[in-house]
Parts: C-alpha cells; structure tokens; sequence
C-alpha cells in the first residue's frame, strides 16, 4: 500500500492549484506517518512502479497532461487524489481537496462592496484554469457591476494581459488578479507607469507566497492552510486505502484564509453572509468570446517573466533563517567578512549557501543576485519577516525542550 505522487517534469511553482512545495510537503508528511511514497513525472513510470501494488493511490500533483493522468488511473481502477476542485474533469472519477472557488470569489466580491470598492477588474485569467474559469462565472454572477469587458484574460502572455488591463486601469477602483506571480508583475509595471494607482483601490490575489509578503506594497492574498491540506487528503487516502472499491468520489472542501496586508491597507475581512449575498443578485451566465476557450496557447512553464518570480519563490520557500539573514545582508551592501561575524557562521557555510541560491536563481555573481532579488523584495519587509522566523524558531526551540 503506498502513496505515488504525480508531479510535472520539470515541476516549477506554478502558484495555481498543485505545485512541487504541495508536493513535498504531503510526501514528508506522509513518510512521517509511515505510509510509502513513490514520486513519479511520466504515467508509463506510475504504471511499472504501481502494478505490483494491490491497493496504490495517486496523489495528483501537476498541472501538466491532467486528464490523461486521471483517464489513466481510471482505467488501471486506481483511485486519484486531485489537488483541484471537481467538475474540472467531466467523465472521470477522482477525489479532491481544494478552496470552493464560488465561496472564495462572493467573499472577495463582498469585501470589496463593503470597503466601498463597486468597479471590479479580474485580471490574469488562464484559458487553461477551470478553477480561473469558475471564480470568473461566481463572479459575474454575484458581483453586480460586473461585466465581460472587466475579465482580463491570458491566451498569450501574461504581459499581454496586464497590459490590456492597465490601458483602462482607471475605470477599476478594485482589482482581482488570479495569483501572487501575476499581481508581482503588475505591480512591477505600475512601479514604472503609474506608481501612485493603488492609492485608495484595493488588490486581492491568491496563493500567499512568500513573495506576497516581502514586497512593496505587500499583497492582500487568499489561500487554504497547510495543515488543512494535509489532513484532508491524508483522511482521504486512509479511506480509499481501507475500502477500496467503496468510494467512487471523496470530495473536501478547505476552508480559505484571508490575508490582508498594503494592497487593501490590511483591513480585515468581515463575516459574511453567503445566503444573503446569492440573494441579493440575479444569477447570469458568464460567456467568453468565440473562441477564447480553445485549448491553451498559454502555459506558465514557457513564459519568462512568470519564470523569473517562480525560480525566486521557489527558491524562498525552501530557505531557512540563515538563508533569509544572509540576503538582507546582501540587501544591505554587507560584505561577506561582515556576515559571518554577524551570523557567525564560516566563510564556507556562506559561500555554499550562496551557491545554492545564485545556481536556483541562474544567476553567476552576487552582484546579479542582489538585482533580480532586489526587483521583488522589500528589505523592511524581509526585516519583519524575519522578526516573525526568528519568534517561531524559538517557539519550536522551546518546545523541544
């Protein structure tokens, strides 16, 4: 009995849906609780790794080929794990663990009325996301002001996109962009174009990366817990594991966290009425123009500038407080000397941690790492940040104890 793990072949930190981070976190979770785990890229490797198993289960984990890996599972009677919400793959069978994309967007569609914010722009909509193209429809059902023109959507390059939007930015005074990789590029050209925009309009973006923390203006961000993750799809494994045959779909939905920060000058999110709210409006059905929901030309992995954000997210999401410490340094123009008296730590530690992250980031000298990491990262926000990981590595300090 064991666990195997469909990833993409090169896995980058798509910030829609499944990603390698999910990824290797429900692995380490899963070995802690003792349960086999097998990481596979290519459905021919899942079926040689899986036949001698009598009851395996695929946790699917990549973006890449989605439907074929699920018809596949199908077929061989292997039940699948989806790290997406259903209804996205019509006429197969599989469980899943995700946000409810129609709660999420009528909760965001109320904060915005609520801080006063009616003229709502939803950037960066992939025309290979069901979960994009779910939140788009809620939300011109719910949101009264909505309409097709207000929907931004990415067929050809992300750059594209935000540059429709920014030609008639002036008509939004709230905007929804479809993850923090997006809402980092847009924010980077209103840097340059319109840098006062967001005075008095509010951004919301989803996925809360690390990114959408460090930088400036940090992004208000949506997203479910970990630990909620971990423990749906453990639960749900445990079942189909047990009674295989028995379920033909297990279906969680996770509960969203809200994360205000500058984007939304960190107001809270009220209680809200879901009832009330479907109430209020006049359900319509969201249309696209004619053939805009043609299979995608579009894919994160080959657009390079969605590329240079998720290598440094990535990259951040696997650093630890040392790491972190180390670039507020290099922010800060310190020498290396300087940094390993500070932090004392030798001249080889710093040389090879360095390494690690000039290579993850494909950049050759420090010189070029401190640019790019430069463009995204705020160092007063690193220096909260960091406030934060040093409070918790002493919480689990004491704790161990």
């Amino acid at each position: 009995m064991a666990l195997y793990v469909a990833l993409s072949e090169h896995s980058p930190r798509i910030l829609i849906n499944a990603s390698q981070t999910q990824a290797n976190m429900l692995s380490k979770y899963f070995r802690r609780k003792k349960i086999n785990v097998f990481e596979t890229t290519s459905i021919a490797e899942f079926e040689a790794l899986s036949s001698e198993d009598p009851t395996p289960v695929l946790l699917l984990c990549t973006d890449q080929s989605y439907n074929d890996w699920v018809r596949a599972s199908n077929r061989m009677n292997i039940p699948v794990i989806a790290l997406t919400f259903p209804n996205a793959l019509p006429g197969l069978t599989y469980c899943s663990a995700d946000l409810d994309p129609q709660a999420v967007m009528v909760q965001i569609s109320q904060y915005m009325l609520q801080n006063g914010k009616t003229h709502i722009a939803f950037v960066g909509i992939n025309t290979g996301s069901e979960v994009d193209f779910r939140k788009a429809s809620t939300l011109y059902t719910i949101h009264p002001t909505m309409q097709i023109s207000d929907f931004f959507i990415n067929t050809g390059s992300i750059d594209a996109c935000l540059d429709a939007f920014l030609a008639v930015r002036d008509r939004y005074d709230g905007i929804i962009v479809t993850n923090d990789c997006a809402s980092l590029l847009l924010l980077q050209k209103l840097k340059k174009i319109d840098p006062d925009y967001l005075n008095g309009r509010f951004l919301v973006s989803f996925a809360n990366t690390v990114l959408s923390r460090l930088s400036a203006p940090s992004i208000t961000s949506v997203t479910y817990s970990d630990a909620a993750l971990r423990h749906a799809v453990l639960t749900t494994y445990r079942m189909l594991a047990k009674y295989p045959g028995d379920f033909v779909s297990l279906t969680t939905t996770l509960g969203s966290q809200f994360f205000p920060r500058d984007t939304t000058d960190n107001r809270p999110l009220p209680t809200i009425s879901r009832d009330l709210l479907y109430a209020n409006y006049t359900p319509r059905n969201f249309r696209l123009p004619v053939g805009m929901r043609t299979p995608p030309r579009y894919t994160y992995d080959n657009d390079p500038d969605v590329n240079r954000i998720v290598r440094l997210d990535a990259l951040l999401d696997s650093l630890d407080l040392i790491d972190f410490q180390i670039i507020l340094a290099f922010l800060d123009n310190v020498k290396n000397e300087e940094v390993c008296n500070r932090l004392h730590i030798s001249m080889k530690t710093i040389q090879y941690r360095t390494k690690q992250m000039f290579q993850a980031l494909l950049v050759e000298k420090k010189k070029e790492f401190i640019a790019f990491v430069s463009q995204y990262i705020d160092r007063d926000a690193l220096r909260a940040y960091l406030r934060v990981l040093e409070e918790r590595e002493a919480a689990d300090s004491e704790e161990g104890e």
